[in-house]
């Protein structure tokens, strides 16, 4: 019945109210693109809208919309489908799930009246995710599910079954039955969001050095909070270790994750970012380290020699991790070792309509340093390394090869750093 609904309450707006969404989106939401004045904005509706006049179908909508994002002067900007659209917003958000993971398995059960010589299959939950409404059930690992929603997992139900489990709106409810060893019940979950966990810390020997290797593979809804809590560990536990940040391979992510990540390492007042508008730049807004934010990790590295943080990089890292990586080394006195970032410098906003649709688009360009006294800089040339290292091993899953290599990174930017 709710299918029924939202698809009926689709079908009230027009193609052309719906191409008025998208450029009051375009319009005001974000800060409006950046690469066309809004003058010229109001002229490409017009002419959209007068594409749409001559075919108001689905298939003409898509492609007045596709066109129009062409016209930004955006290579960014682009329309997006729904499932482009939830593909988008599961990459840094997480996914709705309900957070388990079933696989078929053969128990052995007595031998009378059983088939297969008193084996059978057997649906049993592989993994749980943590934070997950699974996890807040107390489900566990090699528990066996027999129902889903009144469904048993054998027979001909049994992929119907499945399907409920793995996909389903967030918020709805799905009864499951299990079995731990003679005990059968039945649990109610709610599907909801469940975030990705983006950061790792673990410890690493260099030589005379000890040090704690903070891996951030993205910066998604929770990193900030995953980071506080590493930072708040490291404090208690090892205060004269060198933090170093592994930002290889981190394509970006939300801009206010790694904003609030850099405000947690910084200096009182020190300039994170500068988000700007239009040719040549003007800045539209500024962020600082605010006076209570404090800093998760006071008097750590503080020892003469070295520098307050590392953080690694390569060319693959993009966006936001550009941001923390920029501020760190312009702001917080940061060593940067690795190879040139990607130099992407701009930050896109995804809008979602109402129709299940979504645009994206540049809103601002980005830069960091301070206003006074040093010049910004652009982030759209990539954040330059004090110490350049070319990594050969950095993708790859042998452990101790790739550790070998970080530890004669680490021992070269120390060496360069107390030189310099």
């Amino acid at each position: 019945m709710l299918f029924v609904v939202l698809a009926a309450a689709c079908t009230v707006s027009t193609t052309h109210e719906r191409l008025g969404e998208l450029f009051d989106t375009l319009r005001r939401t974000h800060g409006g693109p950046a690469y066309i004045p809004i003058r010229s904005l109001q002229d490409l509706q017009q002419d959209a809208e007068k594409r749409l006049r001559e075919d108001d179908s689905e298939e003409a909508f898509l492609d007045v919309c596709s066109w129009a994002m062409r016209q930004l002067l955006d290579p960014l900007a682009t329309h997006l489908r729904p499932s482009q659209a939830v593909a988008a917003r599961e990459r840094f958000h997480g996914r709705v799930s309900l957070g388990l993971k079933l696989e078929m398995r053969f128990a052995r059960q007595p031998a009378s009246g059983r088939p297969w010589h008193g084996w059978r299959r057997v649906s049993v939950v592989r993994s749980v995710e943590e934070g997950s409404a699974a996890a807040h059930a107390g489900l566990q690992a090699d528990d066996e599910v027999l129902e889903v929603c009144g469904l048993p997992l054998a027979g001909a139900s049994r992929e119907e079954a499945l399907e409920i489990v793995d996909m389903g709106p967030e918020g709805e409810e799905v009864l499951i039955t299990l079995r731990k060893r003679a005990a059968i019940r039945t649990v109610k979950l709610r599907r909801t969001m469940v975030p990705l966990s983006t950061v790792s810390c673990r410890p690493l020997i260099c030589g005379a050095m000890r040090c704690n290797i903070v891996t951030i593979s993205s910066f998604g809804s929770t990193t900030a909070a995953e980071l506080r809590a590493h930072l708040r560990k490291l404090r208690s536990t090892s205060k004269d270790e060198m933090v170093v940040f592994d930002l290889r391979g981190n394509e970006g992510g939300l801009l206010p994750e790694a904003i609030s990540a850099c405000r947690m390492l910084l200096p009182r007042g020190a300039h994170i970012l500068s988000l700007c508008k239009a040719a040549p730049p003007r800045v539209v807004k500024s962020y600082h380290r605010r006076w209570f934010h404090r800093s998760e990790l006071p008097g750590v590295n503080a020892r003469r020699g070295r520098p307050p943080y590392v953080v690694l990089v390569d060319r693959a890292s993009a966006s936001s991790a550009e941001v923390f990586a920029g501020a760190l080394a312009q702001s917080g006195g940061a060593l940067v070792v690795g190879q040139c970032t990607y130099g992407k410098g701009s930050s896109q906003a995804v809008v979602y309509q109402s129709d299940g649709h979504a645009v994206s688009f540049t809103a601002y360009t980005l830069a960091v340093g301070r206003r006074r006294g040093r010049q910004m800089i652009d982030l759209s040339m990539g954040v330059e390394p004090q110490v350049r290292w070319r990594w050969r091993t950095a993708r790859l899953n042998v452990l101790p090869v790739a550790n070998a290599e970080l530890e004669r990174a680490l021992v070269t930017a120390c060496v360069a750093y107390t030189a310099a």
